[in-house]
């Protein structure tokens, strides 16, 4: 999202692009906003494992890592 566009409403710069293309547990996709009150943290756990997606969403872009917590359910 470009937010500078449109008169401040900004625009979409990609849309329909797979971010994460795994088996996600029914628990689902969780947001939390990040401790700089702009950028956005989502969690995506991966079904029956101990393992999750992490996304970071801000004006750079999009950055994805996967993490391992705990023991495996």
């Amino acid at each position: 999202m470009d937010i500078g566009a449109n008169n401040g409403d900004g625009s979409t710069l990609f849309k329909n692009e797979v971010l994460v293309s795994d088996t996600i547990d029914g628990d689902g996709i969780h947001a939390v906003r990040h401790a700089n009150g702009r950028d956005w943290w989502m969690v995506v756990s991966k079904y029956l494992t101990n393992t999750y997606h992490i996304i970071l969403l801000s004006p750079q872009g999009l950055e994805t890592k996967i993490q391992s917590i705990g023991e495996v359910p």
